[in-house]
């Protein structure tokens, strides 16, 4: 049967978790439920909340719209998987990340952009300043981004949005 949507625009909102495979399964369930829930209300709907529950129990969240979120985080999960990146790109930058403004893209553009470059060789640090400048305007472009007054601020979201992709690109390394 075709259902119509009498003439609204269909939205889709998604929640995801990455979990080692020996965590238990209600643990991984209940995050899971609760991934959905903020791309739902956090997310403003139309949006995706991803959780990463790493093996020594942290976890990082990304919450954010379809659309260049999405793009961002696997250009940039691709980029650190590339041989001439060393994951301290992402482990240095987020040790200064703390200590800046959280009201000033251009600082941050410019200071992602040397830290990621002093961590890349080759080709990847030719692209080093390009990434910076997308990371930058995204954690900036409130459109983009969840709703208002329902995210953490913008460099802590930044910064889980940089350790989610990180996490990803480990395991492009070791597919080689």
């Amino acid at each position: 049967r075709l259902m119509r949507m009498m003439g609204e625009r269909a939205t889709a909102s998604a929640g995801g978790v990455v979990a080692h495979h020996q965590a238990p399964l209600g643990a991984v369930m209940r995050e899971l439920r609760a991934a959905e829930s903020r791309a739902k209300n956090a997310g403003g709907r139309d949006a995706f909340s991803l959780t990463v529950v790493k093996r020594s129990g942290g976890a990082l969240t990304v919450t954010a719209k379809w659309g260049e979120p999405v793009a961002l985080l696997d250009d940039l999960r691709r980029w650190l998987g590339q041989d001439g990146v060393s994951r301290r790109a992402v482990y240095n930058s987020l040790d200064w990340l703390k200590d800046l403004p959280q009201d000033d893209p251009a600082l941050l553009a410019s200071l992602l952009g040397y830290q990621l470059q002093r961590q890349a060789q080759g080709d990847a640090k030719d692209q080093a300043s390009a990434m910076a400048q997308r990371l930058a305007a995204l954690t900036f472009d409130d459109q983009l981004r969840p709703t208002p007054g329902a995210r953490e601020p913008r460099l802590d979201w930044l910064a889980h949005f940089m350790g989610v992709a990180e996490f990803l690109a480990r395991e492009t390394r070791s597919a080689d």
